[in-house]
């Protein structure tokens, strides 16, 4: 096609329009050819259907699509020989969009833009103002009154005509003052703007005669066509040909003008290196009397000169080297402008508007002479001033501070916190209570409650000590707190119901400090009172580190024998419950362990020494008390290694279950009391709670993750013996079949309650795996008073419904 250049082969080729528009050129597939440049003569796509939905009023005599796409870039008449990309094509033409907001200068207020630009409101825009919209840009209904009044100030508007195609020419309205080069890519006005054509490539520069039209027989529009001036007409309309054979003939005035220039265009082409286009008249009027429209031309000619000038004192280095004497131009201060700013600034009472007034003087007087003209200034505020005109511009409003985005935690350092932080050796759930987790994004969450039997500060520090002892790299501790925060906990001092065992081991100590401070009594040697003050101290250091940091430490094979389960939990009298540890040998000790005994021997051996100083009475109550306490904590001792060592097992063995088995956890509720929303004192007295029994069937989708169902049963007038548990787990798992039928085997798991640990149920359990088709592989359970399971989690979340529902 003769209007197409392919640019798939030379990838530098721009378009025309690439000049004006603020995206570079690029290729898009919808377009028929994407790797074509075309003139924009060959566009005629219809425009109608755009138009209409900017309601804009379409002329079909007047819009075309390559004329809508000059407009859209401040071009207000056709350029049949401008070659533009697809791309440019597409975002320019029928696929532009327009912003929603009100676009228009100035605009204040909330109002939607509803209203769109016409071709003659963004022309009277430009040539008025100085700002360019494009037609179709969005305006509210308050900013379209302005521009009636715009309209009403501008009557002489431009006559748009596309011009004739063959002919190569182009009409236009002498009152078009508006070209490519006036224009940047913002809309505003240009102070200069270099042209330079490129050899053999379609020709994307901005041309500085007025008018023109290059020949179609030649596609490249060369440097002497594009860079005559016209000189100026008083015709009304007039038509103007780029070819040399069809430029008018100058007067003899005029050859001898040229003849005078030849000197000066033969240097400015040597400065230019063929870049310069040749001056063709001088400028003999006053400056100050020309039209705009000449003094644009002349703006953009002794721009590009002097640019090509400074390009040559430092090479690429024009623009900087122009900036110098810019400053310097400029440095000179204005007296009628330093008493302005000087009065803004006393009347303005904010710290940055003070600023930005005192940065538009700030570099052209001493900070001394600065002092003088701003009585009360400090040294530093003329400091922040001067940086703030170097960084930000004299007067310029500080940029918006970009908001900060903090890196994201790491994932598996943030997952190995929480496996610690939410050990069961640190936490137990309960049945009764909810917590309410806030999320950043406003969402709440409501979880079962859960109480924490360690401190925040606590844990973080045995947290960074087992990350110490395995040398693993943990989150900071202010983050590790962040995190224990997230997590919504109780904290409570007091066990009691939750687990005795660890209460009495408490009590314990409690009593051995009593029998300490009682013996202090008949003590009067400060050696002895020192050995027992020591002996205090190093049984609350023990009780700490029973609390804390032992269940950290236990492990399943450990060469230190109080740590090691498969050595402690061996009985030494049965072999057939022994685990021998063939793979390690227990040569170490460990002190914090060792405290303990060590103190109760040396409080033993304090309570010798004193002999006779002691009543006999009160000497057998205190070795009974010390027998007493010590047995208590060492069954908290022993409880602590079985309570780990059961949740090993549970956490190992969902570990490695499969798609066709699951874990059901089984266990009572307390008894559930009727409640209503409006209950009477005779409804709410002797009531009869119903049983209530909940299982939680854990079991892995498709997707490898973890599932759970919940099973509630709901019985009254039974005992919660074996009988009712096996009745209750073989319908259990006659309805787990049907839901699930991919089940195949399964892992029982309750507390140490006599309706579960029973020798009748543990006989029935062959029989129920035969009549449901379901095998019961296995059947666990939790330490005595660590049986709070994720049934009670359950439970409480569903009385919390039930209360919710009640009360609505």
């Amino acid at each position: 096609m003769a209007g197409e250049v392919d640019i798939s082969e030379q990838t530098t080729h721009l378009c025309s329009l690439s000049h004006f528009s603020k995206t570079p050129c690029s290729l898009v597939s919808t377009s028929d050819n994407p790797s074509k440049l075309i003139y924009l003569k060959e566009c005629k796509k219809s425009v109608s259907n755009h138009l209409r939905s900017l309601n804009i009023p379409y002329d079909e005599n007047i819009l075309t699509e390559g004329l809508l796409i000059c407009l859209r870039v401040g071009i207000f008449r056709l350029m049949p020989h401008f070659t533009v990309c697809p791309y440019h094509r597409s975002s320019l033409g029928l696929n532009w969009k327009r912003k929603t907001s009100c676009v228009f200068p100035g605009h204040t207020g909330k109002s939607k833009g509803d209203r769109p630009i016409s071709y003659r409101t963004s022309y009277a825009l430009i040539s008025q103002r100085g700002t360019f919209l494009p037609i179709g840009s969005a305006i509210c209904k308050v900013c379209k009154t302005k521009t009636f009044n715009i309209l009403e100030s501008f009557p002489n508007m431009m006559d748009i005509i596309p011009g004739d195609e063959d002919s190569g020419e182009i009409k236009i309205n002498d009152q078009m003052d508006i070209y490519p080069c006036d224009i940047d890519s913002d809309g505003r006005y240009l102070e200069h703007k270099l042209s330079v054509v490129e050899q053999n490539q379609p020709s994307n520069k901005c041309m500085q005669s007025e008018d023109v039209t290059a020949k179609e027989e030649n596609d490249i529009i060369s440097e002497d066509e594009a860079s005559i001036w016209i000189s100026q007409s008083d015709s009304e309309n007039y038509t103007v040909s780029l070819p040399s054979s069809q430029i008018s003939s100058w007067s003899t005035e005029n050859d001898i003008q040229r003849n005078t220039l030849e000197e000066i265009n033969s240097a400015l082409n040597i400065i230019g290196g063929g870049k310069i286009s040749p001056i063709t008249y001088q400028i003999r009027k006053d400056v100050n009397e020309l039209k705009p429209r000449t003094v644009r031309s002349l703006k953009r000619k002794a721009s590009a000169t002097v640019r090509e000038a400074l390009d040559c004192l430092a090479p690429f280095q024009a623009k900087k080297v122009w900036q110098l004497i810019d400053m310097d131009l400029c440095s000179t201060p204005s007296p009628k402008v330093d008493e302005l700013v000087v009065q803004l600034f006393k009347e303005s009472t904010d710290k940055c508007t003070k600023k930005q007034f005192l940065s538009m003087i700030s570099l052209s007087y001493t900070k001394q002479q600065l002092r003088d003209i701003f009585p009360g200034i400090s040294i530093y505020e003329i400091d922040q001033a001067r940086m703030h005109a170097k960084t930000c511009g004299k007067g310029v409003p500080p940029p918006n501070k970009e908001k900060m985005c903090l890196p994201k935690m790491n994932k598996d350092k943030l997952d190995h916190a929480l496996d610690f932080f939410l050990n069961p050796s640190f936490h137990q759930v309960t049945s009764v209570g909810t917590k309410q987790m806030h999320l950043r994004n406003g969402e709440v969450i409501t979880i079962p409650q859960v109480v924490r039997t360690a401190c925040h500060s606590t844990l973080v520090t045995i947290y960074q000590s087992f990350c110490q002892e395995t040398d693993f790299s943990p989150l900071s501790r202010a983050t590790l707190f962040k995190i224990l925060a997230a997590c919504p906990a109780s904290k409570r001092t007091n066990l009691k119901g939750l687990d005795n065992v660890a209460a009495d081991g408490a009590l314990g100590f409690e009593t051995l400090l009593s029998t300490l401070a009682s013996i202090e009594r008949y003590v009067s040697d400060n050696d002895k009172l020192i050995q027992l003050k020591e002996c205090r101290e190093n049984l609350l250091a023990a009780k700490l580190y029973l609390k804390t940091d032992f269940k950290a430490h236990i492990k399943q094979r450990d060469k230190c024998a109080d740590h090691c389960i498969s050595f402690a939990l061996s009985d030494p009298m049965d072999q057939k419950h022994q685990q021998l540890c063939s793979d390690h040998i227990h040569d170490t000790s460990c002190d914090r362990c060792d405290l303990f005994t060590n103190t109760v021997l040396e409080v033993k051996n304090q309570i010798r020494n004193l002999g006779d100083e002691l009543p006999p009475d009160l000497l057998s109550d205190i070795y009974g008390d010390i027998e007493s306490a010590c047995g208590r904590i060492t069954d908290w001792k022993r409880h602590i290694l079985r309570t780990i060592n059961q949740d090993k097992g549970r956490s190992d063995l969902l570990k490695s279950l499969s798609s066709e088995q699951a874990v059901i956890v089984m266990d009572w509720a307390m008894k559930f009391l009727p409640m209503s929303f409006r209950e009477k004192q005779s409804d709410w007295f002797g009531q009869k709670g119903v049983n209530w029994h909940v299982s939680v069937c854990i079991y892995k989708s498709e997707n490898e993750e973890l599932k759970h169902r919940t099973f509630a049963h709901c019985v009254e007038a039974t005992k919660q013996d074996w009988y009712t548990v096996s009745a209750l787990l073989e319908h259990t798992l006659q309805t787990i079949k049907s839901q699930l039928p991919n089940i195949k085997t399964v892992f029982l798991r309750s507390d140490n309650a006599g309706c579960y640990h029973c020798g009748n149920l543990w006989f029935s359990i062959p029989f129920i795996s035969e009549r449901t088709g379901v095998y019961i592989r296995r059947y666990d359970f939790s330490e005595a008073q660590s049986g709070k399971s994720y049934c009670d989690a359950k439970i409480a979340h569903m009385r919390g419904k039930i209360r919710q529902c009640v009360s609505n």
